[in-house]
């Protein structure tokens, strides 16, 4: 379904990654709280190449804006060291108010192929830049996020 992915890039115009739905449970606390992830995700590992990550935070399912947030280790932007973005999450494409455009500009229409593509995919889409993007220390909610 790379058609839905270009076309969700078009419409939001930042990058977006097609997430396993399974990875995506298993990553984050089924209560919708915020979790600390141990390991990178996949569609992150690309960024251990160029940056130190210090912690990803994820949280979703009962949550209202679920997202991942990833924390990069920069020491020549001291003394705000540690730089933060968020990725949106879109559990539910189906459910999304733009969901229709998407399906609009990718030139695809509803069938049994696109169902299971929803049912077994996330799409992530970002990275944006918090109000805290640039921070001395870590704040609260990520240093108290919750290990799955």
């Amino acid at each position: 379904m790379d058609r839905i992915k270009f076309a969700a890039v078009r419409i939001f115009g930042k990058s977006v990654v097609i997430f396993d739905r399974e990875g995506w449970h298993r990553m984050i606390l089924p209560n919708g709280e915020l979790t600390r992830v141990g390991e990178v995700p996949e569609p992150f590992t690309g960024i251990t190449q160029t940056a130190s990550i210090v912690a990803i935070t994820a949280c979703g399912f009962g949550n209202p804006n679920p997202q991942i947030e990833l924390v990069r280790f920069d020491a020549k932007d001291r003394p705000y060291v540690y730089n933060i973005d968020r990725y949106t999450v879109i559990q539910t494409l189906n459910l999304h108010p733009r969901y229709q455009e998407i399906l609009s500009a990718a030139g695809v229409q509803e069938n049994a192929e696109l169902s299971n593509f929803l049912r077994n995919n996330i799409l992530v889409i970002g990275p944006d830049r918090p109000d805290y993007h640039w921070v001395r220390e870590l704040p609260e909610h990520i240093k108290n996020a919750k290990i799955k």
